[in-house]
């Protein structure tokens, strides 16, 4: 190759080299912007019953009084199971049998004594369950001495529920 070729390259590369540069500075146009996503049909938000809202069906309470009936509810709904308690004897309601996946329990259970009673004055228990599935379940309460777990129970009572 002789000397001319390869200035006549080298000059020729430069040119091309300078061309490409001064481009670089040059302000451009912003990209255009994404089109956006397909529409996705809506999607409904799924139905969740809340105890206690204004949709949801009203609390069912039951008592000692209720024993052995049968309640009806739909999902969603609470029940709320009032029995009278004396705590300081020793004595606690127990539920003895699994409601799953029928019915759960719904928080903790409470203890309510009058307000005017005696500290440690026999009170009532309150516990809360609620309807999870369309199906049959039997609670059944066992009033026993919690320091005596293989003790007969002292009292047991069976409410029977149809979840709808």
């Amino acid at each position: 190759m002789s000397q001319q070729t390869f200035s006549l390259q080298g000059a020729l590369g430069a040119v091309l080299a300078a061309a490409l540069l001064a481009g670089c500075g040059q302000p451009q146009e912003p990209p255009a912007p994404a089109p956006p996503p397909a529409a996705q049909p809506a999607q409904p938000a799924p139905q969740q019953v809340v105890p206690d809202s204004p949709r949801a069906a009203p609390i069912i309470t039951l008592t000692d009084a209720d024993a052995d009936g049968a309640v009806r509810l739909q999902r969603g709904q609470v029940v709320e199971v009032r029995l009278p308690a004396d705590r300081l004897s020793g004595f606690s309601w127990i539920p003895a049998q699994n409601l799953l996946p029928i019915m759960s329990t719904d928080g903790v259970p409470l203890f309510e004594t009058d307000e005017n009673a005696a500290p440690h004055a026999p009170g009532t228990e309150i516990w809360r369950f609620i309807g999870r599935e369309r199906g049959h379940a039997h609670l059944v309460f066992e009033y026993r001495r919690l320091t005596e777990p293989e003790a007969p129970p002292h009292q047991t009572i069976v409410y029977h529920f149809d979840v709808e």
